[in-house]
C-alpha cells in the first residue's frame, strides 16, 4: 500500500462519520428552527473530550446554568426555567468528577479508561433534569444545591 491509499480510505471513512460526529453540523440552523437542544458532559470523560461538547455549544449558541462547576469561554450562562420561562434553547450540563478530572493528562497521552461517560447517564440529577426537558421541554438547572461536582464517578 501507498500513502495515498492511506489517506484515500480514511477520507471515505471520514465522510461516513461526519454524519453521525456532533461537531461534523458545528452550526446551528441559520433560517429553519429547529428544536431545543440539551447537551449533557462529564469533566474528567476519557472516551469523549469535554471539548468536543464545548464546541458544540459555541456552535449551537447554547449556555450553561448558573450552578455548573465552571465558566467555559465564550458560552454564557442563562436562567433555567421557571414558572413562566421554559429555560434557554439550548443548554450544555456539565457535572464534575474530582477524581477523574484531577488526574486528567494535561498532555496528548494515553489514559487508562474511567467510568465517567457511562456515570453522567446514571446521575440521579441529570437523569431528572433529562425528564423534565423530554416530558415538558423545560431545561431546569440540575446544579443548583450542590454546582454538580462529586468526588468519583461510582455508578
Amino acid at each position: 500500500y501507498h500513502n495515498r491509499h492511506v489517506r484515500i480510505l480514511l477520507s471515505v471513512v471520514q465522510m461516513a462519520w461526519d454524519a453521525v460526529e456532533g461537531s461534523g453540523v458545528l452550526a446551528a440552523p441559520i433560517s429553519e428552527p429547529y428544536p431545543k437542544v440539551l447537551m449533557q458532559a462529564g469533566l474528567g470523560d476519557t472516551e469523549v473530550p469535554t471539548i468536543a461538547a464545548e464546541a458544540l455549544a459555541r456552535a449551537y449558541n447554547a449556555s450553561t446554568l448558573p450552578g455548573n462547576p465552571r465558566k467555559i469561554y465564550n458560552v454564557p450562562v442563562g436562567l433555567p426555567a421557571n414558572d413562566t420561562y421554559n429555560g434557554p434553547h439550548a443548554v450544555l450540563t456539565e457535572i464534575l468528577y474530582q477524581e477523574e478530572y484531577s488526574t486528567y493528562p494535561r498532555e496528548n497521552t494515553k489514559t487508562d479508561r474511567n467510568s465517567v461517560h457511562f456515570c453522567v447517564r446514571e446521575d440521579e440529577a441529570l437523569t431528572r433534569q433529562l425528564v423534565e426537558f423530554i416530558n415538558s421541554g423545560r431545561i431546569v438547572d440540575p446544579c443548583e444545591n450542590d454546582n454538580c461536582i462529586r468526588t468519583r464517578a461510582k455508578c
